[in-house]
């Protein structure tokens, strides 16, 4: 060997172990690239069909394990997502029935996105909260894709994106619910509207993420002053606002009138329609906008005021 002492002794041993092509040995032949011993396994081939499906959807979960909402909502959305809740259609699948169609409105297959966006309970619902030119795209892109882009981009297709995500969430949820209360409990849509529980399942979801940041107890201290809306005295106007909004000029030209003035601070939760149109403010990069008709979460907003005062 001309060339071994370039080598070090145990690669020269390693050569002369290995076996040349001999005419004796068989001709090559395919194998299992799954096994080592080239043979085929089922478990080696359901490892590599579950690695494969798993590949593209490790994404998605990312972005819906980051769901800012309640937990049972982020375990709903990732059910939905895999299509597994049992609507008619995935219970026919089963053979847990034989009539795959919505007890609803008579569609002929009950699927996760017939509930959740085609049916007229949520189509009804959708088309006041997403913006006109986007609807027809938010009815019909694919419904994994239609999931995971509305708690990623929570600006995409809401007219106010405020917290879309989380709300965003919440309707699907209480969308889920209200689907099974008439299927299982009574035979009509109850009053209470699905915007109003998503709504208040939103701010429930808001306040919990506050309680873990700020603590309970600083919590429990505020809640105790909140309150709610309080009506001004006969013969008194009342002008909310939000304190992020500089409204300095406007405190001086009132005082400059011969009126009797008087200022008083009210945490969030005591004037949430404020905090609300200061958010959209926010988010719209308004400066100014003039409303004939409240947004739909003002309204709600509004009509929680009414009934706290009719409480009080």
């Amino acid at each position: 060997m001309p060339f071994g002492h370039f080598l070090p002794h145990t690669a020269l041993l390693t050569i002369a172990a290995t076996k040349p092509p001999v005419s004796t040995f068989l001709p090559d032949s395919a194998g299992w690239s799954g096994e080592k011993h080239r043979n085929f396994s089922v478990k080696s081939a359901y490892s590599i069909v579950a690695e494969v499906n798993n590949m593209p959807q490790c994404k998605d979960w990312d972005i819906i394990s980051q769901f800012r909402g309640l937990p049972r909502v982020r375990v709903f959305l990732w059910l939905c997502y895999h299509g597994s809740i049992l609507t008619n259609g995935e219970r026919q699948r089963r053979h847990l029935t034989e009539d795959p169609s919505c007890t609803i409105c008579g569609a002929v297959n009950e699927d996760v996105s017939h509930v959740l966006r085609e049916c007229f309970v949520a189509r009804s619902l959708w088309s006041r909260l997403v913006k006109i030119e986007r609807l027809e795209e938010f009815l019909r892109m694919k419904f994994c894709k239609w999931l995971i882009l509305n708690v990623r981009q929570p600006d995409y297709f809401p007219v106010h994106g405020v917290d879309w995500d989380v709300l965003f969430g919440s309707l699907l949820w209480c969308l889920w619910l209200k689907r099974n209360n008439f299927v299982f409990v009574s035979a009509e849509l109850d009053s209470d509207t699905t915007f109003q529980r998503g709504y208040r399942l939103m701010e429930e979801s808001l306040r919990a993420r506050q309680i873990v940041r700020c603590g309970r107890s600083a919590i429990v201290a505020q809640s105790r002053t909140m309150g709610h809306w309080i009506a001004p005295p006969e013969n008194w106007i009342k002008i909310n606002t939000d304190g992020a909004r500089s409204i300095t000029s406007g405190i001086l030209e009132l005082q400059q009138r011969c009126w009797e003035i008087q200022f008083r601070f009210t945490c969030r939760e005591g004037n949430i329609p404020a905090d609300i149109m200061a958010r959209l403010v926010q988010q719209g990069a308004l400066v100014y906008h003039r409303y004939l008709d409240p947004p739909l979460m003002v309204r709600e907003a509004l009509d929680a005021d009414k009934r706290s005062l009719m409480a009080n």
